[in-house]
């Protein structure tokens, strides 16, 4: 399912069924820090991970319905005079030219733990334009997945995963090796198919 970093679709507390988790949305995140610093190495200015680290993101798991990131992490109980707390974490990021105009693109991580047993992530892509990051697209990845990296090469975002097979219940160990490619088409990201 095409996707963006906003969680459109209202979702159960579950999030069982993935293919259903999230929309485009075309908001962007001005003057988002770290929007503007230069990369040394390539000499390309854009975002950074600070940019990522202090996004908003919709998250339906949330009392407001979305989750501002402060230094890459948001925490609220799940509801009222509840032990139980929302936790959002941005696990990795990546930069690269994702739509090929010379600047610094982000691919972001996000796990989310709404309480319960589940650990959900999901990979978003914000792009650079001039003084804002622009919220490309996202999809959900898994529950209980196990990330091992995601990169940027040239337009692909590319995220190596161990998953579980179909049979095995989520209290097993992920242990089957995935990878999963992502480019951005018709205005949010689209996977590519199993190499």
């Amino acid at each position: 399912m095409f996707a963006g970093v906003f969680w459109d679709v209202s979702l159960t507390r579950s999030w069982c069924m993935a293919s259903t988790f999230v929309l485009l949305s075309g908001a962007a995140l001005g003057g988002a820090p770290g929007c503007s610093a230069r990369d040394p190495e390539h000499g390309l200015s854009g975002l950074t991970a600070t940019t990522a680290r202090n996004a908003t993101y919709e998250n339906d798991f949330s009392d407001s319905g979305h989750v501002e990131l402060q230094d890459g992490r948001f925490t609220e109980p799940v509801a009222e005079g509840s032990a139980g707390w929302l936790t959002v974490n941005l696990e990795e990021t990546a930069d690269g030219d994702l739509d090929g105009d010379g600047m610094t693109d982000i691919a972001a991580v996000l796990v989310t733990r709404p309480g319960g047993s589940g650990v959900f992530y999901s990979v978003h892509a914000l792009l650079w334009r001039p003084e804002e990051a622009i919220r490309a697209g996202s999809v959900f990845l898994g529950d209980r997945i196990r990330l091992q990296s995601v990169r940027i090469e040239g337009a692909l975002i590319t995220l190596q995963l161990l998953d579980r097979r179909d049979h095995e219940s989520y209290a097993d160990e992920p242990t089957v090796p995935v990878i999963r490619r992502f480019l951005l088409r018709d205005g949010g990201l689209a996977e590519l198919a199993a190499p």
